[in-house]
């Protein structure tokens, strides 16, 4: 059984939106001709970049890829391409926990350096018994407490129920209707945020590490 979900391009009315780089590993690049097809249509200045093994800082891409993909981490690609307006960084799958706090730091430092408005990190199913990826939620949760300019799209809850295993192939990766869930979800919350004039063509949000928040 199946259900249908109509897709509209954004309203006219809707505030604009400017660039968006999407930063992703192999769960995105699964999701690419859905991304084209429900994501893309209502935010049409939109950088995707995904590749399978990507981590956050220190791991590149599995396997050859073309152009425009580029080979590398997250810091890596946000270091090569222009300053975007936003940035949505789905990646830790490939990052240990242990470690993550500081890859975490590297590319808000990276994105930091080139004032993007705002960072929008997608957080990570915890069905996994090989890597403690709720550790890795909290360190993306923790972040975003200290940085108003930090949005979670919390795919974790949205995906958590028993009902919704069927969305997986594995701990992490998807299924066809997973794969189309997860669009879905991503656009959601994208609309949510354009609603809420939180994604905008403005000035830069995200604050530097360390700077008072108030005078």
């Amino acid at each position: 059984w199946y259900e249908t979900f109509p897709v509209a391009a954004a309203d006219p009315a809707s505030p604009s939106v400017g660039s968006i780089l999407f930063i992703g590993d192999s769960v995105a690049e699964s999701i690419a001709s859905e991304f084209a097809a429900i994501v893309t249509p209502a935010y049409p200045t939109m950088n995707f970049q995904a590749c399978a093994g990507r981590g956050m800082a220190g791991a590149g891409c599995l396997f050859a890829v073309t152009a425009p993909t580029i080979n590398s981490d997250g810091v890596g690609v946000v270091n090569t391409l222009d300053a975007p307006a936003i940035a949505i960084v789905e990646l830790g799958y490939n990052d240990d926990p242990a470690t993550f706090e500081g890859e975490v730091q590297q590319i808000l430092a990276a994105l930091i350096s080139k004032a993007v408005q705002r960072v929008i990190f997608v957080n990570m199913s915890t069905r996994s018994t090989k890597r403690n990826y709720a550790k890795s939620n909290e360190v993306l949760a923790a972040a975003a407490a200290k940085n108003p300019g930090i949005s979670i799209f919390d795919w974790n809850a949205a995906s958590s129920a028993p009902s919704q295993n069927r969305w997986f192939s594995d701990d992490v990766h998807l299924t066809s209707t997973g794969r189309s869930e997860f669009t879905l979800f991503i656009r959601n919350q994208l609309d949510a945020l354009r609603a809420q004039n939180i994604i905008t063509n403005g000035v830069a949000t995200v604050l530097p590490l360390g700077v008072p928040m108030a005078k």
